[in-house]
């Protein structure tokens, strides 16, 4: 798997902290928009799913937030380096 910025937010399972981070991002823009949840299950690709977070916008702090505190672990964590 090529970690592209989709991949990295929304799908990515490398490290407990970004499944955790996933989650808690999820759980706040559901609180505020339910059906949300209909969008992890569409068949919309990663790319499309992302382009529709980023035009929502009751949650642009929140999404903001969650791209910060990804790049964030994603900074603290060595990368892999194929052998």
């Amino acid at each position: 798997m090529v970690e592209d910025e989709p991949h990295a937010l929304l799908e990515c399972r490398a490290n407990d902290g970004l499944s955790r981070r996933r989650r808690h991002f999820i759980q706040d823009i559901t609180a505020i928009i339910p059906e949300i949840t209909d969008l992890w299950s569409s068949p919309c690709s990663l790319i499309e799913q992302l382009w529709f977070l980023l035009r929502v916008s009751n949650i642009e702090g929140l999404l903001a937030k969650f791209i910060h505190d990804i790049l964030a672990i994603y900074n603290d964590v060595p990368v892999y380096v194929a052998p």
